[in-house]
């Protein structure tokens, strides 16, 4: 597991506290009403999610390292599996972490929209990943969950499919978030392992999956 953290390396963690640090001088964040800070957590900090999930397949993209995953025992894509654990945990981590230091600002932090943030960095994180796969690169990948929180944020036009069911009572169920980045994540893994088969992006043609 310690390998597979200096794998990721510093870099997502980093760029997702810097952006959370990021929001606490862009909004205010003392004795903020509840919506405002249900938008803040909700709306906002679930970005951190993109910066953590958007790269757990980018390690292997390297020549070397792919030749090292090509001689593993354990299937590549297991592998990965467990490497999420690390950024599925700093997603916890920097969620409670931003709901208790509004909370010690004196904002109002309505009960569960810790979870709330949380489920919802997954679902960006997830939608990263996929696209990344599907796009081939954490740049292209960055810009569909970036363009629908926007559109979210800004235009509330998502209507049921909204993230911002605790800030503005319409949306997506919480419940139904997580199992959404789930689903997310598992077509990431999916398509992943059909471009190993076919030897495309990245040439990982003789890795199993």
């Amino acid at each position: 597991m310690r390998w597979q953290a200096r794998l990721l390396g510093p870099a997502p963690f980093l760029a997702a506290l810097g952006w959370l640090a990021g929001l606490t001088l862009v909004f205010g964040t003392e004795d903020l009403p509840a919506a405002e800070t249900a938008r803040l957590l909700e709306g906002f900090c679930p970005v951190c999610g993109v910066f953590l999930f958007i790269g757990l397949f980018a390690p292997e993209a390297d020549r070397g390292l792919r030749d090292c995953v090509a001689m593993r025992r354990a299937p590549y894509l297991g592998v990965c599996a467990l490497r999420a654990l690390w950024p599925l945990g700093a997603a916890a981590l920097y969620s409670a972490g931003a709901a208790l230091f509004l909370a010690a600002r004196g904002c109002a932090v309505p009960g569960r929209l810790g979870l709330a943030a949380f489920a919802n960095a997954l679902f960006l994180g997830a939608l990263a990943l996929l696209c990344a796969v599907l796009l081939g690169g954490t740049v292209a990948g960055a810009v569909p969950p970036l363009a629908w929180l926007l559109l979210d944020s800004l235009t509330g036009r998502l209507g049921s499919l909204s993230l911002l069911r605790q800030t503005t009572g319409v949306g997506l169920p919480k419940p139904a978030v997580p199992a959404a980045a789930l689903a997310l994540f598992a077509a990431a893994f999916l398509v992943r392992r059909a471009q190993l088969r076919r030897g495309d992006s990245s040439g990982f043609a003789a890795v199993s999956a």
